[in-house]
């Protein structure tokens, strides 16, 4: 069964997935890769942690002082505690946490002073539990889901469901790009697919959370998108079943690619 990062593979470069499904290649992973997977677990998990802050530890009366401290310490501890537990493992043991701590660390305190700004303003109008629902709404996180009939799978960060509008986000650690890439699109639009194949909704669009800059950017993923999204599973799948071999080309987005040393 392909994975929705199958299909993102094919749409970034069909030979990856000649490499990866075929070839059987798994690459060390590179210091940018270990950073964007430290990243990525951090900000999937601070929504959740600062949640339960907010309906734990900060009462009605703190201050916004008190607020910002509370949510700059523990989001600071957590961030660390993932850094170190990802380090541990073989693959990671010799990245240098440091100077990706200190970038986190000024990160995590520009918001909290925003987001403790944002629970003082509604606090002084609403009980601090519609305070934390109105700031966290219902979804589901890591949402995993299968689909045998079309032979697709894939995990998302983050199901919003608001108004019966059902609405896919993936997190993402880079810096928002000038424009959507279709890979991302692509990423969306099958997670869009499988949600509606399997509750029977309709999902209109999908977010592109980029974490670093809290910035939202959405992606129409109508009913229309299916047929890009099964046409791309049909493609990957002849690529495996050795039906067809991609034609391997060289662009300059190639010298950034952990497989780069094993197409040449």
């Amino acid at each position: 069964m392909l994975t929705v990062t199958d299909l993102c593979d094919y749409i970034w470069c069909p030979y990856l997935v000649y490499l990866k499904k075929v070839k059987k290649i798994r690459p060390a992973p590179t210091q940018e890769m270990i950073e964007g997977t430290i990243r990525h677990k951090i900000y999937e998990t601070l929504g959740p942690m600062q949640e339960v802050l907010l309906r734990s530890r900060i009462g009605q009366d703190d201050t916004l002082q008190d607020i910002e401290g509370i949510i700059e310490n523990a989001g600071y501890q957590h961030a660390k505690n993932i850094a170190l537990k990802t380090r541990s493992r073989n693959e990671c043991k010799n990245y240098d946490i440091i100077p990706l701590l200190s970038d986190i660390k000024k990160e995590i305190r520009y918001e909290a002073i925003i987001l403790a700004a944002r629970i003082r303003m509604l606090a002084e109008t609403n009980a601090m539990d519609h305070v934390a629902d109105i700031l966290f709404p219902p979804g589901d996180r890591e949402l995993y889901i299968e689909d045998k009939a079309i032979g697709l799978k894939g995990r998302i960060d983050k199901v919003e469901r608001m108004g019966g509008v059902v609405i896919p986000v993936d997190y993402k650690t880079g810096r928002p790009a000038l424009q959507v890439y279709e890979s991302q699109r692509m990423q969306l639009c099958a997670y869009a697919l499988l949600l509606r194949r399997k509750e029977g909704v309709q999902v209109p669009i999908g977010i592109i959370d980029y974490t670093k800059s809290g910035t939202r950017i959405p992606v129409r993923t109508g009913k229309a998108t299916e047929k890009s999204v099964l046409d791309t599973i049909c493609k990957v799948n002849k690529i495996i079943n050795k039906e067809t071999i991609p034609v391997m080309t060289r662009k300059e987005k190639c010298k950034k690619c952990s497989f780069y040393e094993h197409c040449k």
